[in-house]
């Protein structure tokens, strides 16, 4: 087998013969975009009909396409039309997106910079607990290992009669349960201490929400991650231990304390006196052990 434009060249094969055409396709699309001229052709034989370097075999090609679209051959011997630029070009491209959008795409470049914004403060760090799916999670669990306790328990009676086939069953049930007790404690614990953390700060959750709200978001999964961040569902967790905040009488008792110690003589006509850095590092509780009192 020849190419028309190769004559030079002997192909074995039909496989290598439309790698070698799916070339001429690339370039002969290039050519078409340019404004220049389309060629191609190529003969198997000397009586054989000329074909457009467009039909290609239902066979893989041997060679790279080069990422080039054919279509396949209608076994027509006309000559088929190569595929216009447009239809080569954008149908793939378009079919990729509907495809992502589809999937549910990762918006790369939300997530790097909502992840610098999280990143520049430890107050926005905070995240989403599912304590509803960690519960029925446990529930699940709890509830199959409750099932296979009362498989092992309607077992004992089997393995009382010495049949080896129920001890060997026996066995095998007791090797499960002993992994399904390590994942459900392991699950349990971990919950446990996803539950003690801190709820984030209403401040740190506002500002988080208008930083969404000022964002472009250009993927499913990114809307549905800013969702949950956005939510007032009080299911998030805050990775930050937050400093306990003074309320206006705390600050007001404290106030009167210390103006209290100051007039205080505790050793004789000494009137109790802190320096000011160590006043603001006590609690009243402390200033009593100090003062003695």
């Amino acid at each position: 087998m020849q190419c028309h434009h190769c004559p030079g060249r002997i192909f074995e094969s039909e496989e290598e013969l439309q790698a070698h055409l799916a070339q001429h396709v690339a370039i002969q699309q290039t050519l078409r975009r340019r404004g220049g001229r389309t060629y191609g052709a190529r003969i198997e034989d000397a009586s054989a009909t000329t074909l457009s370097p467009s039909d290609s075999s239902t066979q893989p090609p041997i060679l790279p396409l080069f990422n080039t679209p054919t279509t396949r051959a209608s076994g027509s011997p006309e000559a088929q039309p190569s595929p216009t630029p447009s239809t080569a070009t954008k149908a793939p491209s378009s079919a990729r997106k509907s495809g992502s959008v589809w999937k549910g795409s990762v918006d790369m470049e939300f997530y790097n910079s909502l992840a610098e914004l999280m990143k520049h403060d430890n107050s926005y760090l905070f995240f989403r607990q599912f304590s509803l799916l960690n519960v029925q999670n446990l529930l699940w669990m709890q509830a199959e290992l409750a099932e296979l306790e009362k498989r092992l328990a309607d077992m004992r009676g089997v393995e009382a009669a010495n049949d080896s086939t129920a001890e060997e069953e026996a066995t095998d049930l007791r090797s499960l349960i002993r992994e399904k007790l390590q994942l459900y404690n392991d699950a349990l614990l971990r919950y446990s201490q996803v539950s003690k953390l801190d709820r984030p700060d209403e401040t740190s959750i506002s500002d988080v929400r208008r930083w969404i709200a000022d964002t472009t978001i250009k993927s499913t999964r990114s809307a549905t991650l800013a969702a949950t961040l956005s939510s007032d569902s009080g299911d998030h967790a805050a990775l930050a231990q937050r400093e306990t905040q003074k309320t206006w009488a705390w600050k007001l008792t404290e106030g009167m304390l210390w103006r209290l110690l100051a007039k205080v003589s505790v050793f004789g006509s000494d009137a109790f006196k802190f320096p000011s850095a160590a006043i603001q590092s006590l609690t009243p509780c402390s200033v009593h052990r100090e003062a003695g009192l």
